[in-house]
């Protein structure tokens, strides 16, 4: 979870992309594909259903960019030289799974909440959603948040693991980062576009 704060606040602070006409579509790639944005946008649609578990994949492809410089320089971006990306960090959420609609449904929560209602009885109304500015945080702020969800403990279940989608997944991320390396290469090689709503497939 923390991990999506710190890239929250990252993002909306525009803090990881800094503005290269140069690296413009590589970093296009990013925002387009792996950004936390993007999965916010996406929360604040419908997704209750869906049961396909593709943005959660794409979601530990992005944790992964920010451990591996080489693949972070091919979006235009820099790996952050720390453990909260390293892969002993979070060491069970390498090989886990969600389906869309819960990490869609976590994300909405955190990335929204509705102000304290008004009045009292059946004259109470209704509280206003508004979106967290994240960008707005101080360091305070965003630890306070952090403490309060260590409160929760969310279940687990394992289960069998298969990594044929894995594979496609990974496939999918090369050719985004070969197109990243080489933009004159057309779009048009990475096969169909997702549908609507649904995830880009960064491997």
């Amino acid at each position: 979870v923390y991990r999506l704060l710190f890239l929250m606040v990252a993002e909306e602070r525009r803090l990881l992309l800094v503005p290269d006409h140069e690296n413009a579509a590589r970093q296009r790639i990013y925002t387009d594909w792996y950004s936390i944005t993007r999965l916010r946008q996406l929360a604040e649609r419908r997704f209750t259903g869906d049961r396909h578990g593709d943005l959660f994949e794409g979601l530990e492809q992005t944790f992964r960019l920010f451990r591996d410089e080489k693949h972070a320089s091919m979006l235009g971006l820099t790996a952050l030289d720390g453990e909260l990306f390293g892969g002993g960090a979070c060491h069970d959420l390498e090989t886990a799974a969600c389906r869309n609609e819960d990490l869609l449904r976590a994300l909405f929560h955190l990335s929204n909440f509705e102000d304290t209602p008004e009045g009292r009885g059946r004259a109470k109304r209704r509280g206003v959603r508004r979106r967290v500015n994240y960008a707005g945080l101080d360091v305070e702020e965003l630890g306070s948040v952090y403490e309060g969800l260590l409160e929760y403990h969310p279940p687990g279940r394992p289960r069998p693991l298969d990594f044929r989608p894995r594979r496609r997944q990974r496939a999918q991320a090369d050719r985004l980062l070969l197109h990243a390396a080489h933009p004159g290469h057309g779009a048009d090689r990475f096969g169909p576009r997702p549908r609507d709503g649904g995830a880009a497939r960064p491997g």
